[in-house]
């Protein structure tokens, strides 16, 4: 039988090390690379898990020949970018919901060159219809999956977009099915 006297015998500060030794090498990999956190988004009510510390922006977007001030909140990790977009539809604009929402349907096809996988319709909370979209297409000459919810909630329109590889369908779609409306 082999004895380790530092080991097992007066040796702890060695075994410590070991220890420590094991925790930086190892559990690094272990540690998500995601880390979910719940944040609120205009309007007020919606709320989605982001997989990352979102950044926030907004600017005035050209939805043919109107223009809408586009807020935008987004993430990304690694491949996968995550992002909500809200706009307020002014009534005297002459912009309606329905518009916009098509508008922005074409706006991200047409920013991928992407071809529609599926396109479905469904309720994100009572009274609120969503569609749902897959698509694949090319963005950085890169190959990429998009799925992208639109929905309006009163006087807002709501795309919430991830765009990644294909191997993120489940993050994208957990992003997406987080998307929870408050009264």
């Amino acid at each position: 039988m082999t004895s380790y006297p530092l080991l097992l015998t007066g040796g702890r500060c060695l075994l410590a090390l070991f220890i420590v030794i094991v925790m930086v090498v190892v559990l690094p990999g272990c540690t998500p690379r995601l880390n979910w956190r719940e944040i609120q988004v205009n309007p007020p009510g919606l709320s989605v898990l982001f997989p990352d510390k979102p950044a926030e922006l907004s600017r005035s977007v050209a939805l043919g020949e109107h223009r809408l001030i586009m807020h935008m909140t987004g993430a990304r990790v690694d491949e996968l970018r995550v992002t909500v977009t809200v706009g307020q539809i002014d009534a005297a604009s002459g912009l309606t919901a329905a518009l916009a929402l098509e508008r922005m349907e074409q706006a991200m096809l047409r920013n991928i060159e992407g071809k529609p996988q599926s396109r479905e319709t469904g309720e994100l909370a009572p009274g609120v219809a969503v569609l749902r979209l897959k698509a694949q297409g090319t963005a950085q000459a890169k190959p990429v999956s998009m799925w992208a919810w639109f929905f309006q909630r009163d006087s807002y329109v709501v795309q919430a977009v991830a765009l990644g590889e294909a191997a993120d369908e489940e993050p994208a779609l957990s992003f997406l099915q987080s998307l929870k409306l408050r009264p």
